[in-house]
């Protein structure tokens, strides 16, 4: 994405009243197409351009290398405002996951990923390649989270 095309998103999105964004920048940088070559880079130039005006979400992924997690504490430190995992089944995972953000000292809200229960039957049929750490459990049994987990 090119500066002058996101300076013009971003006071769109203003005009319309739009507060949270949700960034993914994706590993494919490529010059050409874009001024950011990370999500870092992304967030501080919005923040630059809009001070505190919107809420910025950011990805997190649980069971991920200490390597991302540096990355994920980058973003934290550009801007962001709150993490969004990536969707997972079982409880202890969202745990490592908050208490390695902790451990880095990442102090936003930690938002589980949660997956809607009207694709149980999808799950039953082919586990999702999307999903990390499904748990054989699960799989074939959607009764067992239909509870608090």
């Amino acid at each position: 994405m090119k500066s002058n095309y996101l300076k013009e998103l971003l006071g769109v999105l203003q005009g319309n009243k739009i507060y949270n964004l949700f960034l993914i920048l994706g590993e494919n940088y490529d010059s050409n197409t874009s001024e950011f070559e990370s999500t870092s880079q992304l967030i501080k130039f919005i923040k630059k351009q809009t001070g505190s005006y919107f809420c910025i979400g950011v990805a997190g992924f649980p069971g991920c290398s200490e390597e991302k997690l540096v990355h994920l504490k980058e973003k934290i430190e550009s801007g962001a405002d709150y993490i969004l995992t990536q969707a997972f089944f079982e409880k202890n995972t969202y745990k490592a996951f908050a208490d390695q953000c902790e451990r880095l000292n990442i102090k936003v809200p930690i938002i589980p990923g949660k997956i809607a229960s009207t694709i149980f039957s999808t799950l039953e049929s082919e586990r999702c390649r999307f999903l990390i750490n499904s748990s054989e459990k699960f799989v074939g049994t959607p009764e067992i989270v239909t509870g608090n987990v």
